[in-house]
């Protein structure tokens, strides 16, 4: 966590968060699909029941494409959904406009999806279940940044 990258991609994230550099995090990871290779639906962070003591939430996730030469193989949220029809066409460059059941944000090099995990509660955030779709050929590579709660 020491390397100059590393602190300054923490720097940048922090700042977009609104959240202070030295914010609780852990550490960077880097994911890459290839052809068939899927993350099944998942959240975050603990949904159900008591959070364990030795467990910190994660409190918001960024994940940023940093190479994609595949199609269909975005971030999909099955509980969240838009009518694109009614929306601005130029969206479907960065969401799968066709799909009406969930939302499908498209792996576009050098774009990252932000969220948050938990509520102003302390809560999980239910429809942010989601789901890195297989790449049919080709790979997609990202990186994962989590912010992790207080307390």
């Amino acid at each position: 966590m020491d390397d100059p990258i590393v602190q300054r991609i923490f720097e940048r994230s922090s700042i977009f968060q609104g959240y202070t550099p030295s914010s609780s995090r852990e550490r960077l990871q880097l994911t890459k699909y290839t052809a068939g290779q899927q993350i099944k639906p998942h959240w975050d962070h603990m949904q159900f029941g008591p959070v364990p003591t030795n467990y910190t939430q994660r409190e918001t996730t960024i994940f940023a494409v940093l190479e994609a030469d595949c199609e269909e193989c975005g971030t999909r949220f099955p509980f969240l959904s838009i009518d694109w029809s009614k929306a601005d066409r130029r969206w479907c460059r960065y969401v799968d406009c066709n799909d009406v059941t969930g939302l499908t944000i498209k792996p576009v090099p050098g774009n990252a999806i932000f969220w948050k995990n938990l509520d102003a509660n302390g809560e999980g955030v239910f429809n942010t279940l989601h789901a890195g779709l297989p790449p049919l050929e080709g790979t997609k590579t990202g990186l994962n940044i989590w912010t992790l709660a207080e307390g």
